[in-house]
């Protein structure tokens, strides 16, 4: 953390600048939110965040800062930047951390006082509920509070304060999803069953001189020759075209697990990346190349993710391959309403699909509602992705 003087329209704001703090959703998972508070969460003034509706009053300055007050001694229509206080400036994994773990104290306090909460004041030294109101309310998305427009009145031309707005809003959206979907997956990812499927049992190594990659089948049966070619076309391809991944593979010690014409275990699933087990599952259901090039895709993100001690590097929106997933999200062809097909790791994985494809001249359906137009990718994607695969430690 470091404090500096940020200057909007003439207007000099002291913060604190927690944008090179090590942080991602891997930090909810160690919260102790009946003990201290930790060091990397930003000290917000409970009553003031209470009064802005249990919602942070964030501006974006620039991809990846957010700044926003922690108090405030006047927030009315009529006060100014100058009024509020204790500025600071994060990234946005920090952000989203930062607004869950003040509002699941305030949640707290709401179940302890559960028909006066709405605004609440210091009283004694102690945060006290201050007015009857029934339940517990958040501030509605698409608003903003005085607080937050006046904020981002000095920082954005007045035409750009409410686009740049529901730009942040989206942002946050998707990174709340992102955490919520990775945390879940996280305590899900262990069975007896995925232990069979993806353990280190019947493997074959025969691809692993010239591939780095164990192969096993998900049903624990015998590896038999069939089985071996399928594989190696589908790491040939790609390594020939796209980027060649063997020494990735063989130093983290990938295992592919062929699951033939079955679907993932316990997942409605062609495919699987299992950083637990170190290990990549496939089905002969559809496109087998296809699947395993969006599989390759998640263990690239991961890989350089792990490099810059994130789980997946496309977490960082300002990352290439954050980059790259948030534009490939922004134009696929059509909305998708799923919360899994919005999740940025998938969207990164599925522009590798598609760059594989591109380069392959492997066929790929004009509908598929969930990638991008062709041209739009062209001009958009493959340039960054290119120059992601040239960033790889190979």
């Amino acid at each position: 953390m470091q404090s500096q003087v940020l200057s909007f329209k003439g207007i000099e704001l002291s913060i604190q600048d927690y944008r090179n703090s090590i942080s991602d959703y891997r930090m909810l998972n160690d919260l102790d939110f009946d003990g201290p508070q930790p060091a990397f969460i930003p000290e917000v003034d409970e009553a003031f965040f209470a009064g802005e509706g249990f919602v942070l009053p964030v501006v974006k300055l620039n991809p990846q800062s957010y700044i926003f007050p922690t108090n405030a001694r006047k927030k009315d229509k009529s006060s100014t930047p100058e009024d509020y206080e204790g500025y600071c400036v994060t990234n946005l994994d920090l952000l989203v951390i930062t607004q869950n773990y003040y509002y699941y104290l305030a949640k707290k306090t709401y179940e302890m006082h559960p028909d006066i909460h709405h605004r609440m004041e210091r009283v004694d030294g102690k945060l006290t509920p201050a007015e009857s109101v029934k339940g517990f309310r958040k501030r509605n998305s698409g608003s903003m509070t005085w607080v937050q427009f006046n904020l981002a009145s000095i920082i954005h031309e007045k035409s750009r304060i409410w686009p740049v707005f529901h730009e942040m809003e989206d942002e946050i959206k998707f990174k709340k999803s992102d955490i919520k979907l990775q945390i879940e997956e996280n305590e899900n990812t262990y069975s007896k069953g995925e232990q069979s499927s993806y353990g280190r049992t019947n493997i074959d190594n025969i691809l692993l001189p010239k591939f780095g990659v164990q192969v096993k089948l998900q049903n624990g049966e015998k590896v038999l020759d069939i089985h071996v070619n399928t594989i190696r076309n589908c790491l040939s391809s790609f390594f020939e075209t796209v980027v060649d991944l063997s020494e990735l593979f063989r130093n983290y010690g990938l295992m592919i697990s062929f699951a033939q014409d079955k679907y993932m275990h316990e997942r409605d699933s062609l495919g699987v990346f299992h950083p637990r087990f170190k290990a990549i599952g496939i089905s002969n259901i559809g496109d087998v190349h296809r699947t395993a090039a969006h599989e390759f895709g998640h263990f690239i993100d991961y890989h350089l993710g792990q490099l810059v001690q994130r789980n997946y590097a496309s977490d960082d929106n300002s990352a290439l391959a954050g980059q790259i997933g948030v534009l490939f999200r922004k134009n696929m062809r059509k909305k998708q309403l799923s919360a899994y097909q919005n999740r940025t790791v998938e969207c990164f994985a599925r522009a590798m699909e598609q760059y594989y494809c591109l380069l392959s001249s492997h066929e790929m359906a004009e509908n598929q509602s969930n990638f991008c137009d062709h041209e739009m990718f062209l001009d958009k994607i493959v340039p960054l992705m290119r120059e992601l695969l040239q960033s790889l430690v190979i």
